[in-house]
């Protein structure tokens, strides 16, 4: 459990960008080694902001409100490097050194198709996200999207109206539901 404090404790420094924490992992192995490091160590990979800001890493009071909210929620913290990361998600350009997960990945979500598209959807947008993200679900692929009010939450809607696979990655917190009228959503 120590090992998913102290990444919650890194990806908590607002400075601290996934391509500078990848960075850090990739030279230090673990999010443990990071938080020992020197601060000379540190300060070469990313600057002396960040480096103070690990080096001034918090209580432990913090530390249990998050791990609380975390085990409330049921989210997983899965590192790149966790024999349980996608592999599929390994192959895009920048992807994200730490997956916050509510549900779970499943290895046949590999075969998925994102659906996006704007907030302000016509009915027929809507329509149309729905009908294709049923379609998706009926032939056994994933459909993932932003859980954003319009094309997002219809394509979410289609999947889950077919028994289908839906992932929804955020932009907010995984503690938070944006647009609020999609808390059931969400938890669907």
């Amino acid at each position: 459990m120590s090992e998913v404090f102290d990444l919650v404790d890194l990806v908590s420094i607002s400075k601290l960008t996934e391509n500078k924490l990848f960075h850090l992992l990739e030279h230090f192995k673990s999010p443990q080694a990071i938080k020992r490091a020197d601060f000379t160590s540190l300060n070469s990979i990313v600057g002396i902001g960040i480096a103070r800001s690990i080096k001034k890493i918090g209580t432990e009071s913090a530390r249990t409100e998050q791990y609380e909210l975390l085990d409330k929620l049921n989210v997983t913290v899965m590192p790149y490097y966790s024999e349980r990361y996608p592999a599929w998600l390994k192959m895009i350009d920048h992807f994200p050194p730490v997956l916050f997960i509510r549900g779970e990945i499943k290895p046949e979500d590999e075969i998925s198709l994102a659906v996006i598209g704007t907030r302000g959807a016509t009915v027929y947008g809507k329509t149309i996200a729905d009908t294709f993200a049923s379609a998706f679900v009926t032939a056994g692929v994933t459909v993932v999207s932003g859980m954003a009010r319009g094309v997002d939450t219809a394509a979410h809607q289609g999947a889950l109206k077919k028994s289908g696979r839906t992932i929804a990655v955020l932009g907010c917190g995984i503690d938070i539901c944006y647009p609020p009228e999609n808390r059931k959503l969400m938890e669907q």
